[in-house]
């Protein structure tokens, strides 16, 4: 390998009239040779790290063309590719091996301008010419979101800026963030020897990121486990997560069970102080006694279910706390959809919860979002106080325990809607029923029998909504099984297993756990537009995969049908392929959200510099 590459030079000749450049195999060869890598294992090393890093520019592997493979990619992005595999491979020849150092140098063309690189073998060091384009942490983090894949799953956000302010040290010639490979720094993470050393054009300002200490934080809710939707379901979730993040963590519940103790694990359960004439919600106003003794550094409330009590909480028990105040609906747009109650003024209601939610979000630390539509609405209701800062956004995780791609279940088709169904207007039932119907009508009469199944009736409710049901799908002898609404995660796997397709054509869902749920499953899915898991699968998502799996919902009976119906026959006609489009969803939203990076997001620029809280300190933002 020469000692010094000029990687404009090099692929100026690959770089077309539009700044793309066209890379296959006849091109990978011609750039390792003439970068004087005709054989053995330095050769091997590049491309092997150029493939990797070729392969995360995309959802597949290099596509397949004329027995070739080839891939566009602009020629800024692919040079970036390239340094950062002559990078690396250049520090394993050197003899480094670590992978903290590894990491480092794989990471340094993405976060710089790359004009010239050189190895000097002898003092084990990759010296490189950088222009520096870093002046905040919100550059860091957009940088970061732009890593690929295999980059960004090695490190996180906190660590990514410690890794700049060591990489900027070093190239100034500063101290060494530790002596030797693999070594572990003051700061307690693995960070790198001086194996890289380079000229800063411009002085980047990034600052010295926070180390982010253990929290006790404390969550209120009502209930552990999810009896009552989805709100539990993200409390019981997210606590998991900041727990297994390494933060101490809290849930404050009216009561605890042996079963649901066993079942937190990491996370401590605490009952609240009885009182007399007392139960439920109002419990949760109480001042709990916490293990060890500490008040706690963080308090989560959800909605109007458990936000007042997270507000006596933080304001009164525990004065000081920060507290994250979590927005999971908006009534104005759901509860114009439900039953009319007599001398109850649904919109007047409506307008009280939004406002609820308001009044306790404007005197939190933080307004928190759950998924991209709330989050929307949110900034826009909050820009009326200036002084509230800008509500954060928290996209549930998409963790999968699958490690291969499921088939459909042998035996007729089940198509599946779940949910709490005293709502069924909101949860789109009867479009669902409709288009059940719809796709029936195109099916060949000898083809198998589908069942529409239906979780989460309300009890004493069956009868009714069965006729209803039947009458909306215009399918008398509609093969339909009504069960209750359970939170019995046993049978609510078992029907997932099952399931050819789970639909949620929600005419209002602040998110739509039960969609997520089914994406994690590997069950293919139709989405409401109108549902904010709906338009974070728009954000995700390949074009090409969305109208499959994302459809629009418009108070048009007869469009909707339409609309739904064909959709639900494509995938009854089809349901290999419908499974291995939901594979697809399965993976790229695994890789896009986790429940680590929720965690980690929450808390982000909620902790101040330094391992433990000084005197009197108190969580700022």
């Amino acid at each position: 390998m020469p000692d010094t590459i000029d990687l404009l030079s090099l692929t100026a000749p690959l770089t077309g009239a539009d700044g793309e450049v066209t890379v296959d195999d006849e091109h990978i060869d011609r750039l390792l040779t003439e970068l004087g890598l005709t054989e053995g294992a330095g050769r091997d090393g590049v491309d092997g790290m150029l493939r990797l890093g070729l392969d995360d520019e995309l959802d597949e592997p290099l596509t397949m063309r004329g027995g070739g493979r080839w891939i566009r990619i602009p020629a800024p992005r692919f040079r970036t590719v390239l340094a950062s595999a002559l990078l690396v491979t250049a520090l394993k020849r050197a003899g480094v091996h670590g992978t903290a150092d590894l990491v480092l140098v794989a990471l340094t063309p993405f976060l710089f301008d790359v004009d010239r690189v050189r190895v000097d073998t002898r003092e084990q060091l990759v010296l490189a010419v950088l222009r520096a384009r870093l002046d905040s942490r919100e550059q860091v983090r957009e940088l970061w979101e732009g890593l690929p894949g295999h980059l960004r799953h090695e490190v996180d956000l906190d660590e990514l800026i410690e890794l700049v302010t060591a990489m900027e040290k070093a190239s100034a010639g500063g101290p060494r963030p530790s002596e030797g490979p693999g070594a572990t720094g003051e700061l307690g993470t693995a960070a790198a020897p001086r194996v890289f050393r380079g000229s800063l054009r411009e002085a980047s300002v990034v600052p010295a990121a926070p180390r982010r200490r253990r929290l006790r934080i404390l969550a209120v809710a009502d209930e552990w486990f999810p009896a009552k939707g989805g709100i539990s379901a993200l409390n019981r979730s997210l606590c998991r997560a900041l727990a297994e993040a390494g933060h101490e963590v809290f849930c404050l519940l009216p009561s605890t069970s042996r079963k649901e103790i066993d079942d937190a694990g990491q996370v401590r359960l605490v009952p609240a102080p009885p009182l007399p004439g007392a139960s439920g919600r109002d419990l949760l106003m109480r001042k709990p006694v916490l293990p060890g003794g500490l008040p706690p550094d963080v308090v989560i409330g959800h909605g109007r279910v458990s936000g007042p009590a997270a507000f006596v909480q933080a304001e009164q028990n525990f004065a000081g706390a920060a507290r994250l105040h979590l927005v999971h609906d908006w009534p104005e747009e759901s509860d114009r959809y439900k039953k009319a109650m007599r001398g109850v003024d649904l919109h007047a209601r409506a307008e009280d919860r939004k406002w609820t939610d308001l009044e306790l979000g404007r005197g939190a630390t933080r307004v928190v979002a759950v998924g991209p539509r709330l989050h929307g609405l949110c900034v826009q209701e909050f820009s009326a106080w200036p002084e509230v800062p800008r509500p954060l956004r928290l996209d549930p995780g998409f963790d999968s325990p699958l490690v291969r791609p499921r088939e459909p279940v042998p035996g007729p088709p089940r198509i599946l809607l779940t949910g709490r169904m005293e709502d069924d207007a909101v949860k789109g039932l009867d479009l669902a029923a409709r288009a059940v119907g719809h796709a029936l009508a195109l099916r060949d009469p000898d083809e198998p029998e589908v069942r529409l199944m239906v979780r989460g009736v309300t009890q004493g409710q069956a009868d009714e909504l069965y006729r209803k049901i039947l009458e909306w799908a215009g399918r008398p002898s509609l093969n339909l099984v009504l069960r209750p609404f359970t939170t019995d995660r046993e049978r609510l796997d078992h029907e997932l297993r099952l399931a050819t397709l789970v639909l949620m054509p929600s005419r209002a869902e602040g998110f739509g756990l039960v969609g997520l749920e089914a994406i994690v499953h590997g069950v293919p899915v139709l989405i409401s537009r109108r549902s904010g898991l709906g338009e974070l699968l728009k954000e995700c998502l390949p074009e090409e995969l969305l109208p499959r799996t994302v459809l629009p919902v418009t108070d048009e009976p007869e469009r909707d049908t339409v609309r739904w119906g064909s959709a639900v026959a494509a995938v009854l006609q089809r349901p290999g392929a419908a499974f291995t489009d939901a594979d697809t969803v399965r993976v790229v939203m695994a890789r896009e959200r986790t429940w680590a990076r929720a965690a980690a997001e929450l808390l982000d620029g909620l902790v101040p510099d330094g391992d433990e809280p000084s005197e009197g300190w108190r969580l700022t933002v």
